[in-house]
């Protein structure tokens, strides 16, 4: 995140001083880097832990067995999205770091919110889902989970772009 702050800081400046060719190399290269991260052995193999625990931990037509699973508790799903399921909530979290990096690296490629770009929005839906799947694990708000809130926020474009009703009950 560090380095895709100085990025964000120097493409600003280049492109005050229309030096817009040098914008794109050094986009690509944060980008290499940044994809590079879920390349590592570690965290691929702890991403493929995960996945072996969730198969493990679900059945076809039953709830996940997992204490820690959001079931139905509505305070571990975002909007009407089907719920993350999370069993290692330090990769959970750590994904979602890497997402608030995706989501930042495409508003310094494209700054505008409001756009309407999938795999933005798809970063942005899948980064609350897994915030929300943390459960009591989200409630320790740190800066990096407000960041990636919040650009996963900028990334919906507003209630022009992303409009949801929220259904209240009977007052």
């Amino acid at each position: 995140m560090h380095r895709t702050c100085l990025a964000s800081a120097t493409v600003l400046q280049l492109r005050s001083e229309r030096r817009d060719a040098e914008v794109r190399p050094l986009l690509e290269k944060l980008r290499d880097e940044h994809q590079q991260w879920k390349e590592r052995p570690v965290v691929k193999r702890a991403e493929e832990t995960e996945q072996i625990d969730l198969l493990m931990n679900v059945s076809v037509d039953s709830p996940m067995s997992n204490a820690n699973s959001p079931t139905n508790d509505p305070t571990s799903t975002f909007l009407n999205y089907t719920p993350a399921r999370v069993i290692d909530f330090f990769l959970g979290s750590r994904m979602n770091n890497w997402r608030a990096i995706n989501l930042y690296l495409s508003l310094i490629e494209q700054p505008m919110w409001g756009i309407h770009d999938g795999a933005r929005t798809l970063c942005a839906i899948d980064l609350c889902r897994t915030h929300a799947a943390l459960g009591a694990e989200r409630n320790f708000l740190g800066a990096e989970k407000s960041v990636g809130l919040y650009l996963a926020g900028v990334a919906f474009g507003g209630s022009q772009m992303y409009a949801v009703i929220i259904q209240q009950g009977p007052n």
